[in-house]
């Protein structure tokens, strides 16, 4: 069993503010609190952002993440179910003293990415620990950073015009009688398909 979570939200949305009300035609500053600030946590634009994640199983901006797992995995790799890969902070695990011990990144383990998948693999004269606590879930620990980019500029465009397409679709039917379902439509979906990673649990 694993579970992830959030543990560092992004810094930025890949669209701003300007950019999504050119794109929606709007030139008063009304809706300007619909829209969102284009800060994080701020009205469609975020929206639309956490629908195109949703979709493509995967996080756009730089976010930080922690997975947990149960115990070791019986190959001599731990693969991340957040990507693309940025970088690994940490990999610690509770022994059976209740104790939490970090592994060592020179010593026990080397980090790739394939096709951004991450996974974390034990170097040739390292072996998972014995010492694993038996006892409770959770006792493996991984801290992550997952996305496209530190900042909007480095966002593929495809995923940046997939954010505005959702962003309009969602400020055309924005009362909350809207007489058709919200989703994320078939035009987006096949922009964005190249992006898919499959494995967002």
């Amino acid at each position: 069993m694993l579970n992830t979570t959030v543990t560092t939200a992004p810094s930025f949305e890949p669209i701003s503010l300007a950019v999504s009300k050119t794109h929606c035609r709007v030139y008063h500053s009304l809706d300007n609190d619909t829209f969102g600030t284009g800060s994080v946590g701020s009205g469609l634009i975020t929206t639309a952002r956490l629908m195109i994640e949703n979709e493509i199983r995967g996080p756009i901006p730089n976010t930080g993440f922690t997975t947990v797992f149960d115990s070791w995995p019986v190959a001599r790799e731990i693969v991340l179910p957040r990507s693309p890969l940025v970088s690994v902070t940490s990999v610690t695990y509770v022994n059976t003293a209740s104790v939490t011990t970090t592994l060592s990144a020179s010593t026990d383990y080397i980090v790739k990415s394939y096709n951004g998948m991450g996974r974390i693999l034990l170097r040739d004269t390292a072996n998972w620990p014995s010492d694993l606590h038996n006892g409770g879930e959770g006792v493996i620990t991984v801290v992550y950073t997952a996305g496209y980019g530190a900042s909007a500029a480095l966002v593929p465009e495809a995923l940046k015009h997939a954010i505005l397409l959702q962003i309009a679709t969602l400020y055309e039917f924005r009362a909350s009688m809207s007489p058709v379902a919200i989703t994320v439509n078939a035009t987006i979906k096949n922009l964005i398909s190249q992006y898919n990673n499959g494995n967002y649990v």
